[in-house]
Protein backbone atom coordinates (compact mmCIF):
# COMPACT_ATOMS: atom_id res chain seq x y z
CA UNK A 1 0.00 0.00 0.00
CA UNK A 2 1.74 3.03 -1.36
CA UNK A 3 0.65 5.86 1.24
CA UNK A 4 0.07 9.54 1.20
CA UNK A 5 1.63 11.34 4.14
CA UNK A 6 0.87 15.51 3.10
CA UNK A 7 -1.70 16.84 1.09
CA UNK A 8 0.56 18.84 -1.69
CA UNK A 9 3.95 18.81 -0.55
CA UNK A 10 5.93 22.24 0.43
CA UNK A 11 9.07 20.57 -0.93
CA UNK A 12 8.37 21.52 -4.35
CA UNK A 13 11.14 18.95 -6.04
CA UNK A 14 11.05 19.37 -9.87
CA UNK A 15 10.16 16.37 -11.04
CA UNK A 16 7.38 16.11 -8.75
CA UNK A 17 3.53 16.05 -9.90
CA UNK A 18 3.13 16.98 -6.37
CA UNK A 19 4.48 20.23 -6.57
CA UNK A 20 1.60 21.38 -8.92
CA UNK A 21 -0.93 21.42 -5.56
CA UNK A 22 -0.96 23.63 -3.12
CA UNK A 23 0.70 22.69 0.86
CA UNK A 24 -2.32 21.64 2.16
CA UNK A 25 -0.95 19.88 5.61
CA UNK A 26 -0.05 16.76 7.20
CA UNK A 27 -2.42 13.60 7.15
CA UNK A 28 -3.30 12.91 10.69
CA UNK A 29 -2.21 9.78 11.63
CA UNK A 30 -6.03 8.60 11.48
CA UNK A 31 -6.46 9.42 8.21
CA UNK A 32 -4.21 7.16 6.99
CA UNK A 33 -5.09 4.73 8.94
CA UNK A 34 -8.29 5.02 7.20
CA UNK A 35 -6.43 4.97 4.12
CA UNK A 36 -4.99 1.55 4.73
CA UNK A 37 -8.23 -0.20 6.17
CA UNK A 38 -9.88 0.89 2.97
CA UNK A 39 -7.19 -0.59 0.71
CA UNK A 40 -6.90 -4.04 2.67
CA UNK A 41 -10.42 -4.38 1.48
CA UNK A 42 -8.83 -4.83 -2.17
CA UNK A 43 -5.78 -6.78 -1.43
CA UNK A 44 -5.53 -9.93 -3.03
CA UNK A 45 -2.58 -11.21 -1.33
CA UNK A 46 -2.26 -12.43 2.25
CA UNK A 47 0.62 -10.26 3.30
CA UNK A 48 1.26 -6.34 1.89
CA UNK A 49 3.95 -3.76 2.94
CA UNK A 50 2.74 -0.56 3.88
CA UNK A 51 4.57 2.20 2.30
CA UNK A 52 4.78 6.12 2.75
CA UNK A 53 6.02 6.98 -0.91
CA UNK A 54 2.98 8.64 -1.71
CA UNK A 55 2.26 12.53 -1.97
CA UNK A 56 4.61 14.39 0.26
CA UNK A 57 7.76 14.07 2.19
CA UNK A 58 7.68 11.17 4.88
CA UNK A 59 9.95 12.61 7.39
CA UNK A 60 7.93 16.25 7.28
CA UNK A 61 5.16 14.12 9.17
CA UNK A 62 7.01 12.05 11.09
CA UNK A 63 4.88 11.61 14.27
CA UNK A 64 1.72 10.60 12.59
CA UNK A 65 3.69 7.94 10.58
CA UNK A 66 4.98 6.97 13.64
CA UNK A 67 1.44 6.65 14.84
CA UNK A 68 0.48 4.44 12.26
CA UNK A 69 3.37 2.15 12.62
CA UNK A 70 2.74 1.47 16.01
CA UNK A 71 -0.88 0.69 15.10
CA UNK A 72 -0.37 -1.63 12.26
CA UNK A 73 3.11 -3.13 14.01
CA UNK A 74 1.40 -6.03 15.64
CA UNK A 75 -0.70 -7.13 12.40
CA UNK A 76 0.27 -10.70 11.38
CA UNK A 77 -0.67 -9.27 7.49
CA UNK A 78 1.80 -6.39 7.77
CA UNK A 79 5.54 -7.39 6.03
CA UNK A 80 7.14 -4.45 6.74
CA UNK A 81 6.98 -0.76 6.49
CA UNK A 82 8.81 1.27 3.73
CA UNK A 83 9.78 4.98 4.37
CA UNK A 84 10.58 6.89 1.22
CA UNK A 85 12.70 10.26 1.26
CA UNK A 86 15.11 12.54 -0.87
CA UNK A 87 16.51 13.56 1.98
CA UNK A 88 14.90 16.53 3.06
CA UNK A 89 15.32 16.52 7.25
CA UNK A 90 18.45 14.41 7.32
CA UNK A 91 18.50 15.31 11.10
CA UNK A 92 15.10 13.41 11.56
CA UNK A 93 15.75 9.79 9.91
CA UNK A 94 15.87 8.03 13.89
CA UNK A 95 12.66 9.74 14.40
CA UNK A 96 10.58 6.45 12.77
CA UNK A 97 11.30 3.46 14.24
CA UNK A 98 9.66 -0.08 14.28
CA UNK A 99 10.35 -2.67 16.99
CA UNK A 100 7.97 -5.04 15.49
CA UNK A 101 8.36 -5.21 11.79
CA UNK A 102 11.43 -4.35 9.46
CA UNK A 103 11.65 -0.88 8.40
CA UNK A 104 13.09 0.27 5.10
CA UNK A 105 14.20 3.44 4.18
CA UNK A 106 14.46 4.61 0.61
CA UNK A 107 16.62 6.95 0.06
CA UNK A 108 15.75 8.86 -3.69
CA UNK A 109 18.79 10.42 -4.76
CA UNK A 110 17.53 11.62 -7.97
CA UNK A 111 21.00 12.73 -9.17
CA UNK A 112 24.80 11.82 -7.70
CA UNK A 113 25.87 15.46 -8.12
CA UNK A 114 24.72 18.33 -5.34
CA UNK A 115 24.43 20.88 -8.58
CA UNK A 116 21.58 18.68 -10.35
CA UNK A 117 20.24 17.71 -6.93
CA UNK A 118 19.59 21.29 -6.29
CA UNK A 119 18.04 22.02 -9.41
CA UNK A 120 15.57 18.97 -9.26
CA UNK A 121 15.25 19.52 -4.97
CA UNK A 122 15.31 22.87 -4.11
CA UNK A 123 15.45 21.80 -0.49
CA UNK A 124 18.20 19.49 -0.50
CA UNK A 125 21.20 18.92 1.43
CA UNK A 126 24.64 18.18 0.79
CA UNK A 127 24.84 14.56 -0.41
CA UNK A 128 27.69 13.40 1.46
CA UNK A 129 25.62 14.71 4.65
CA UNK A 130 22.61 12.96 3.77
CA UNK A 131 24.99 9.55 3.16
CA UNK A 132 26.47 10.19 7.06
CA UNK A 133 23.01 10.57 7.97
CA UNK A 134 21.82 7.08 6.61
CA UNK A 135 25.31 5.15 7.81
CA UNK A 136 24.48 6.73 11.44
Amino acid sequence: ISLPTQLGCPVACDFCISKENKFLGNLTAEQMVYIINEAKKHITNDKFVISFTGEGEAYLNSKNIQQVIDYFSKENDVLFFRICTSGIKINSLNSIQSNEKPLHLQFSMHSPFDIQRKRLIPKTKLLTDIIKSIEE
